[in-house]
């Protein structure tokens, strides 16, 4: 097969910058920056890089200090909390290495060495039968792999797939399973700004925690660490952001594109500001009932902005032109290859004709199943389904019905909280409002839940005549089988059973077209790698990439956002909201106010390429050194799942300057901040 000799340059800017290890871009690196690593760099950053089950991190100090976000090591702060303290809400600082406490759900992965193993993994794959056989064949020889390799090494192993199985690499890793809670602020200071200005730049959010991982009781040594900038980072410095986003679809056609514009998103947008609305108007029935309903609302409007971003990012005539030219840039080149036409051409063709298909097929399973904030629906559904399964022998259910899977299942129905149904009645009026725009008017569901009424006159009574809001009332159910559900009068529960069988075909027809476009997309993928190799760089999959970017401020709103924000921000920005939540500091952070440098640099943004998973990823200079820690992307970083916007898309990141006067003048934390300067030793 044919290949392209890879230009210097990336094939698109929009591609992003998400190089791997394996291929660092050195010749770009030199015209761009005009700074070439050593290998010697190279593998001292992966091996100072971390990944948390969730996030990244990176090992920062010769005591093993870890440092990642706020939010990343949320969950271990809840968990470890005593009964009479709320470590979200008081921050936590450890005194000494015996009052470090243990993360038990969290574990902290080192990649110790890679090694590529296309040859090795394509050679051994058939080359006819169905994409179902091929898929079973690579699934069997990948494990086979990792099998071997960690058998072999005694490490942590993973077959990490590129371009959509165009290339392969065998991750060999060291798990540390002991990590402990050193340091982290207060949830106030860390997400200041709350939903406002959550996606949004300028920023002032303090989102980093310090964790020290341990083996056999003993604080880790490692060789590899990343030692903190005396300076922190300024304008216009080239920077690089290492950690591990989760996944982008920066490859998929634009018919896959404009579908989940023009369908999907659109209706999570239409109903996100829906829910968002009820959640509000129910929080301003009182204090107890906005608490309540915080974190709820917190999570549900940051669904509604993200698609809205993505949304809007889809409607960018200057971004989809690019993607348009780069498309047919790629189908050109396929075409005019004999073998490659022949092997890839028809992708793109054949994704169209399906996301047209699965697109009318779309509006059934979102208004069903997937309605942000409708929860009686969802329990319903899930109550049906999972009593008549378990009503059946384990070799005639469904797949994910099997063995112990029903059990799970039912324990987690009976331990869903209440529903409040003051906000369910709001969102199931706008879900029945918009399912009648949106599905057939015969539709049986909405027929048989509107019963000749109005959403809203609807609504009240669907939600005015259900047991299953209360966990008592779903315990009968489940307690009772499939014999007391085929028999419930509960209105949810029975449209649920009009809608079973339509859900089991309609789940059949999706998955068939989601197979499709998923072969489709990987012969796209292949066809990509076959025609620019490695200068393009490969889609995120959760392993460790290292992006280059430069620190910049950037275009927006008819002004001009700058490089940097600094703790005089901070006090502003809380006094022009008079100190109300979510512009409200920590008691500490008033009362030391006077101790702070307050010019010094805040949160900072970088031009690098981040997404999810990218959470807690280490910022370096070309020395190698820590000037900041990603957090999150600005709204105009939204796109960055399908394409980034170069002149646009920021990384927003706490600076390293930050990090060290909170430390210091705040948390009065010296010791720390000298174990993370290279002054003393933790232990």
């Amino acid at each position: 097969m044919s290949f392209v000799t890879p230009t210097l340059e990336q094939p698109l800017p929009e591609l992003g910058t998400m190089w791997t290890f394996e291929s660092p871009p050195l010749p770009y690196w030199k015209k761009r920056y005009d700074f070439v690593p050593r290998q010697q760099w190279l593998d001292h950053v992966r091996k100072s890089a971390l990944r948390l089950p969730n996030c990244s991190a990176s090992f920062v100090s010769a005591t093993g200090l870890v440092l990642t976000n706020h939010h990343c090591a949320r969950e271990c702060a809840i968990d470890v909390s005593p009964a009479d303290t709320d470590y979200m809400k008081t921050g936590f600082v450890a005194a000494s290495p015996k009052a470090e406490k243990r993360c038990t759900k969290m574990w902290v992965d080192q990649l110790q060495s890679f090694e590529v193993i296309t040859d090795r993994v394509i050679s051994a794959l058939p080359k006819s039968g169905t994409a179902t056989r091929r898929n079973a064949s690579r699934d069997s020889l990948t494990h086979a792999i990792t099998s071997e390799c960690e058998a072999a090494s005694q490490l942590h192993c993973e077959v990490v797939s590129y371009y959509q199985g165009g290339a392969y690499s065998l991750y060999r890793f060291r798990r540390y399973t002991d990590v402990r809670l050193v340091m982290m602020p207060e949830k106030q200071i860390a997400a200041f700004g709350g939903d406002p200005d959550n996606f949004v730049y300028p920023r002032w959010a303090l989102d980093f925690a310090i964790l020290r991982v341990y083996e056999n009781g003993i604080a880790v040594l490692p060789s590899d660490f990343l030692r903190w900038s005396p300076q922190g980072a300024g304008d216009g410095d080239a920077t690089f952001t290492v950690g591990n986003p989760y996944s982008t679809e920066r490859l998929l056609p634009l018919s896959r594109l404009e579908e989940e514009r023009d369908v999907v998103y659109r209706m999570y947008a239409d109903a996100n500001d829906s829910a968002v609305a009820a959640l509000r108007e129910v929080s301003a029935a009182g204090p107890s009932k906005a608490r309540a309903l915080l974190e709820e609302l917190s999570s549900t409007a940051n669904e509604q902005k993200l698609m809205h971003g993505l949304r809007n990012a889809l409607f960018d005539s200057v971004l989809m032109r690019r993607k348009t030219l780069f498309e047919k840039d790629l189908r050109g080149r396929v075409n005019a290859d004999p073998e490659l036409a022949r092997a890839y051409g028809s992708a793109w063709d054949s994704i169209a004709v399906a996301v047209r298909q699965l697109g009318e097929l779309e509006p059934l399973r979102f208004y069903y199943r997937s309605y942000p904030g409708q929860k009686l629906m969802n329990l319903a559904f899930s109550i049906v389904r999972v009593t008549q399964q378990a009503s059946i022998p384990d070799s005639a259910r469904m797949q994910d019905f099997h063995g112990s899977e029903i059990e799970r299942m039912m324990s987690q129905l009976r331990e869903e909280p209440p529903v409040d149904t003051a906000v369910e009645r709001q969102v199931l009026r706008s879900l029945l409002q918009s399912g009648q725009r949106d599905l057939p008017a015969d539709d049986s569901v909405i027929v048989a839940a509107l019963h000749g009424e109005s959403p809203d006159a609807a609504s009240k009574r669907l939600v005015a005549h259900t047991e299953i809001a209360t966990v008592e009332g779903r315990n009968a159910l489940l307690n009772g089988g499939a014999a007391a559900v085929a028999r419930s009068r509960d209105p949810f529960i029975a449209l649920a059973r009009i809608a079973e069988p339509r859900l089991r075909s309609h789940r059949a027809r999706t998955a068939e077209l989601q197979r499709v476009i998923a072969e489709n997309q990987a012969r796209i993928g292949a066809a990509a790698y076959a025609v620019y190799g490695r200068a393009l760089p490969p889609d995120a999959t959760f392993s460790l990439r290292i992006s280059d970017g430069a620190v910049l401020g950037y275009k927006y709103n008819g002004t001009l956002a700058p490089w940097k924000t600094t703790f005089f921000g901070l006090y502003d920005r809380a006094a022009s909201f008079d100190q109300r939540a979510p512009f409200d500091l920590p008691t500490r952070w008033n009362e030391r106010r006077g101790q702070l440098d307050l010019s010094t640099p805040f949160d900072m943004v970088t031009t690098s390429d981040v997404v999810g998973g990218n959470s807690g990823s280490p910022v370096i200079n070309r020395n190698g050194e820590i000037v900041g820690l990603a957090f999150d992307g600005n709204l105009e970083g939204l796109s960055s799942n399908f394409l980034v916007r170069p002149n646009a898309a920021r990384a927003i990141c706490v600076t390293s300057n930050a990090i060290i006067m909170s430390l210091r003048k705040v948390y009065e934390m010296n010791q720390l901040a000298d174990e993370l300067e290279g002054s003393a030793s933790g232990h």
